[in-house]
């Protein structure tokens, strides 16, 4: 029989793992000297731009007081470099890394401060004040717009989507509040990510199981919606399908591809453990999955008009496609994959090292600080 392992408790709440401890911060990673329980300093003024060639990670924490959530901490990296912590409220959240930064907010019941960590530098700036709750966020492919998710603070009512703009500072709603459907029940979740592109903003409602989907062409606003009840997360979109699992309520689960103009299905895989939509060297996507369920084989499919037979490829003992819906967030370089063994890092620095990068192309595996963006 089949594992049946669970994902929307990391995704709605504390796992029971992670809610069971107080999880250390690390000391080392990969015996580089780290900077233990300091946040990183504030950027200057004079900061140069500088291209960022180092693989990035990014950590959420609880910090539990009773048993309940008081705060969380934000653990942040480069493989082979330091490590920062930044403390942060219990209604918090990051996103990235992406090119070296890290956005993240934290809101202390009465407003969200926004603010994005340059890791090339080693520093942070905030950007913004919302009186909002600013409950998720990314940065655009300029790497200082940020696009956001926001609730009312009263009512905790959906506000739609928000862009702001890095030169006037302010921001300004590009998408309203999803409409209500009883097909789907009350949102719990709204997740924001960017296609390879990075022209279309894939925006992911979930409720308990089934998730909404509208794809937001940033060029000129126009939006594409999937409404489903059959699916559930997202795992990828590119300029014109979608990639979702099934609504399950853990794995194994189908994978099913959409076609976003004309609302076609095609089933990836019947059942699939953890997956990724990920990209080769010449920008080509490739739905990187564990086929049969979690643990089973990688298998690797492209994206396309032709039918495209899926390839197993071998990976390491007890390393897995990582799973991004767990702790730790890392800045995949194009033509990679990420494994890890999936189990809950209570040591951030240790699951960092010994993480791979497996290469589309041949299948040779790297470790983390061994491959540049």
């Amino acid at each position: 029989m089949a594992t049946l392992e669970t994902r929307w408790g990391r995704r709605l709440g504390l796992g029971v793992a992670a809610s069971a401890v107080v999880l250390a911060i690390a000391t080392t990673t990969l015996g580089a000297p780290t900077v233990e329980g300091r946040p990183p300093p504030a950027c200057t003024e004079t900061a140069a731009a500088a291209p960022f060639n180092r693989t990035a990670w990014q950590r959420i924490e609880p910090v539990l007081a009773k048993g309940a959530r008081a705060a969380q901490r934000l653990v942040l990296g480069i493989a082979g470099g330091p490590t920062w912590t930044i403390p942060l409220d219990a209604e918090s959240f990051a996103s990235g890394p992406d090119s070296g930064r890290v956005v993240f907010a934290t809101d202390d019941g009465r407003r969200s401060t926004i603010t994005i960590v340059d890791l090339a530098h080693g520093c942070t700036r905030a950007i913004a004040v919302a009186s909002d709750v600013v409950r998720s966020a990314v940065l655009g492919p300029d790497d200082e717009t940020t696009y956001e998710h926001r609730v009312g603070r009263a009512d905790r009512d959906d506000l739609g989507i928000w862009r702001r703009s890095p030169l006037s500072g302010d921001a300004e709603r590009i998408l309203p509040p999803i409409e209500p459907d009883a097909r789907f029940g009350i949102t719990f979740l709204t997740t924001l990510q960017w296609s390879a592109d990075g022209r279309h903003l894939g925006i992911a409602s979930c409720g308990e199981v089934a998730c909404r989907l509208r794809v937001l062409d940033t060029s000129d606003g126009s939006t594409r919606t999937v409404a489903e009840p059959a699916l559930g997360e997202l795992v990828g979109i590119t300029a014109d399908q979608a990639v979702m699992r099934g609504a399950c309520r853990g794995l194994p689960c189908p994978i099913v591809a959409i076609d976003l103009d004309q609302g076609l299905e095609s089933v990836i895989a019947e059942g699939a453990g953890t997956a990724d939509l990920v990209v080769d060297d010449a920008g080509r996507p490739v739905v990187a999955f564990e086929h049969g369920g979690p643990g089973g084989p990688l298998t690797l499919l492209p994206l396309g008009g032709a039918q495209v037979a899926a390839q197993t490829a071998d990976v390491p003992e007890g390393l897995r496609i990582a799973d991004h819906d767990a702790d730790i967030n890392v800045d995949v370089p194009r033509g990679w994959v990420l494994l890890s063994d999936n189990a809950g890092p209570e040591d951030p620095a240790a699951w960092i090292r010994d993480a791979r990068f497996r290469r589309l192309a041949d299948g040779a595996i790297r470790r983390l600080d061994e491959v540049l963006p």
